[in-house]
């Protein structure tokens, strides 16, 4: 049975416990062999993502000719709060940076991080979050763009966030809730989506 490719995916992390060297990992495996990175992060988060990278350069080389795109979340948060059309915010900020890294990248693939749904949530803009990972969904149908989104638990602070959630949690391949306690009702949400779409996977 052949695997389905895994594009994209999302991480639930504790609240001060962002996974900058678990993202960083993500991007510099692409960029190792070839690939370029898009980020899309708070200014904070894109420093802690930059640091981790700068060490992982410093233990392995990588191709000159791809990059790295960074992009602040704050801007787009602006216009869509604004009111403007998704399909426009990101038009405007992130599909050039898409297109760019791709032409730098020498395999013709890239991988992107992303928080602007993450930004939505905590906004308690749900619709707009989840029309930005349909999106994400959509740009990782190419086979040439790995998406890898992180929230953080806080974007879903109770149970009345539990139909957000689970839509969030069925436009990505895979879930990873690294939430310390497994009891919690956002934990037991992931693993039981993600458990029980991998028993779907090996039926088909």
């Amino acid at each position: 049975m052949k695997a389905l490719p895994q594009n994209h995916d999302v991480c639930f992390y504790e609240v001060g416990r962002f996974p900058a060297s678990t993202i960083a990992s993500f991007l510099f495996e692409g960029l190792a062999t070839g690939e370029s990175a898009v980020v899309v992060a708070s200014t904070s988060h894109a420093s802690l993502i930059r640091t981790e990278l700068s060490k992982l350069r410093g233990t392995r080389a990588q191709p000159s000719k791809n990059k790295t795109f960074f992009i602040d979340t704050s801007i787009m948060a602006d216009a869509l709060l604004a009111g403007e059309a998704v399909e426009n915010v990101l038009e405007r900020n992130l599909t050039r940076s898409v297109q760019d890294a791709k032409e730098h990248s020498s395999t013709g693939h890239i991988r992107l991080y992303g928080e602007m749904s993450d930004v939505m949530m905590r906004l308690h803009k749900p619709e707009i979050a989840i029309a930005l990972e349909k999106f994400g969904a959509r740009t990782a149908a190419d086979g040439k763009t790995k998406i890898y989104c992180g929230y953080s638990r806080d974007a879903f602070p109770d149970a009345s966030f539990a139909r957000p959630f689970t839509r969030i949690c069925l436009l990505h391949d895979q879930i990873y809730a690294q939430l310390s306690d497994h009891m919690d009702w956002r934990f037991r949400m992931a693993e039981g989506i993600q458990r029980a779409r991998s028993e779907a996977r090996l039926k088909d």
